[in-house]
């Protein structure tokens, strides 16, 4: 048996150096720092995404009951309209029914709608509350306050919040985070009610 010499042989190593130490913890350090960034970036987007479908599932609900409103017996008929609405100061968003005072034809030529007219009947049907890490955007002149479904071709009344004034032109929902680092949109069509993300 052929035997090493000991000046040949490796040294034994008793551990890492303190360089090797340093530059680990750097790299895990980084990449924590990646890490935790990234997942409360896509946590934002995520939470956007799933209120952004909540808001379609309920215009959609709406929609969906403004057209089955028709199979209701003759001794039971449906509103004249149903519709969603949202309260920007509250931060939710609702389902309702709504008849305006006077016969359904009125809501046709309507340019306000005064959910509050006592004369009318307005029905919240279901509310929904935004998330507490999100919040609604108003703009200048195109943010959706209330969107009133009219069948049965449907029809599609588009107005704002404040005024409650009718718009013949699409309106768009803005959602944001509340640091305002995110943000997302719903646009409704004001002719077929069609939504865009």
């Amino acid at each position: 048996k052929l035997a090493i010499p000991m000046s040949h042989r490796p040294p034994n190593p008793k551990g890492f150096t303190l360089v090797e130490i340093i530059v680990t913890i750097s790299i895990v350090a980084l990449l924590s720092a990646i890490a935790i960034g990234y997942s409360r970036s896509s946590r934002e987007q995520i939470l956007l995404n799933v209120e952004k479908a909540k808001i379609a599932q309920v215009i959609l609900r709406a929609k969906s009951q403004a057209l089955s409103g028709f199979t209701k017996p003759a001794t039971d008929p449906p509103p004249c309209s149903y519709g969603f609405f949202i309260d920007y100061t509250a931060e939710t968003y609702s389902l309702f029914e709504y008849t305006p005072p006077g016969d359904c034809i009125d809501i046709f030529g309507a340019s306000t709608i005064d959910p509050t007219d006592p004369s009318g009947d307005f029905k919240i049907t279901s509310t929904e509350i935004l998330s507490p890490e999100l919040n609604f955007l108003k703009t200048e002149d195109d943010h959706l306050g209330y969107l009133v479904i009219v069948p049965p071709e449907p029809k599609f009344l588009l107005y704002e919040e404040e005024d409650k004034v009718f718009f013949d032109r699409p309106m768009t929902i803005y959602l944001s985070t509340r640091d305002g680092s995110l943000t997302t949109s719903i646009t409704v069509n004001h002719i077929t009610g069609q939504l865009s993300f």
